[in-house]
């Protein structure tokens, strides 16, 4: 069905209004929510990663650990 200027002026409107809406506030909290479970992953993968000289959480990685290979004997 054809709709005639009118009808279709005030559907683009509602659509563009409710496009603009979602700019302002939705993709703020859409942006909060992705860095908050990126947050959850990489505090998952600290917890897990473990230094294999000194068993620290700090780093994952034995060459930022400062212990040396002779401190373990």
């Amino acid at each position: 069905m054809p709709w005639n200027c009118r009808e279709y002026q005030a559907y683009a409107g509602k659509r563009f209004f409710r496009k603009e809406l979602m700019l302002k506030y939705n993709i703020a909290t859409v942006e909060d929510e992705i860095r908050e479970k990126l947050e959850q992953q990489a505090r998952k993968r600290n917890k897990v990663l473990i230094c294999p000289r000194c068993g620290t959480e700090n780093h994952q990685d034995t060459s930022r650990c400062s212990r040396s290979d002779n401190s373990l004997e």
